[in-house]
């Protein structure tokens, strides 16, 4: 009987999988997790919303409401499979639980962490593509616009593409060198002097968090503090970050489904993070134990009138 065949579910490895966080991954907590129960499945999509016309809603005593149209249509979509795998010579496993370590755990957050900041990478490649946005919804920055430059105007083009977005843009999506960069621009600090009535000398170089989130009244701003090595195999190590230096603003509804709401996207889960093992005993001196998580999932653009993108802030 080979490995593949003798592949067994392990439910504390599943449990330390599912429990799994790092705090500098922000994908999870930009698009929320939509179960889906199978594979292939049927959800909305708003393409010509922006062509809805509000309807007539009054209605006489007998009369009959009006049917809301959204500009939405059903599409098929289909999940994608997503696993890495590495071995555990038992030898280290014996090894490993003498001295009180679960090494099978410690390699399980390994790998889903691997997995997750693949994740990350493709939901930043697709929130910085400008094909995915409605035209008129992006902006690329000149040189003398970009945050810091004494001519930004970023509080200013900020809230105007914030306008843009449709039912207004409640997250914003940067990567840390641009949030970095706007909690020292020159035109966020004018903001805040003129917001609290001080003068700029009283207000701190540095604009925390909370003033920026305040300021534009977000409801969540994710930073992007993600590395990953960009190198190509046999190259040396080049470390970057996940996420481009743009500003993305989205409208998300935590509360939209396949079936109802309209939100710039979410995660559309069939098998969330599953963790199998099998022993090979060709491997090494005494064999060793192959653990493999997995999960079934697809990131989904649904209405790009929900965004707006600003390119190169930096």
């Amino acid at each position: 009987m080979s490995g593949e065949e003798k592949f067994q579910i392990e439910p504390e490895l599943t449990g330390v999988a599912l429990g799994y966080t790092n705090k500098k991954l922000i994908a999870d907590k930009i698009f929320p997790n939509v179960p889906v129960a199978q594979e292939s499945f049927k959800h909305l999509v708003y393409k010509d919303i922006l062509k809805s016309s509000i309807p007539e809603t009054r209605i006489g005593d007998k009369g009959e409401a009006n049917m809301m149209e959204f500009g939405s249509e059903k599409v098929t979509s289909s999940v994608e499979n997503h696993s890495l795998k590495d071995m555990i010579p038992k030898t280290k496993i014996v090894s490993a639980a003498k001295q009180g370590t679960d090494i099978k755990a410690i390699m399980t957050m390994q790998l889903v962490n691997s997995l997750k900041t693949a994740r990350e990478v493709d939901l930043s490649k697709k929130l910085s593509d400008v094909n995915n946005y409605l035209t008129g919804n992006t902006y690329n920055l000149g040189k003398d616009e970009k945050l810091g430059s004494d001519k930004s105007m970023a509080v200013d083009m900020i809230e105007e593409y914030k306008g843009k977005v449709l039912g207004g843009a409640n997250t914003m999506v940067l990567s840390e060198r641009a949030f970095s960069k706007l909690r020292r621009d020159k035109s966020v600090i004018k903001s805040l002097t003129l917001n609290k009535g001080v003068s700029e000398s009283e207000i701190s170089a540095m604009i925390t968090f909370e003033a920026i989130k305040e300021l534009f009244l977000f409801e969540n701003i994710f930073i992007g503090q993600s590395k990953m090595n960009g190198a190509k195999k046999g190259q040396n190590a080049s470390i970057k970050s996940c996420w481009e230096d743009d500003i993305i603003l989205l409208n998300i509804d935590p509360l939209a489904t396949t079936d109802y709401g309209i939100t710039y996207g979410y995660s559309a889960v069939y098998k969330d993070y599953t963790v199998g093992t099998y022993f090979d005993e060709d491997k090494g001196l005494e064999g060793c134990e192959i653990i493999r998580p997995y999960a079934s999932y697809i990131d989904l653009i649904c209405c790009p009138a929900c965004g707006a993108l600003l390119k190169g802030v930096v």
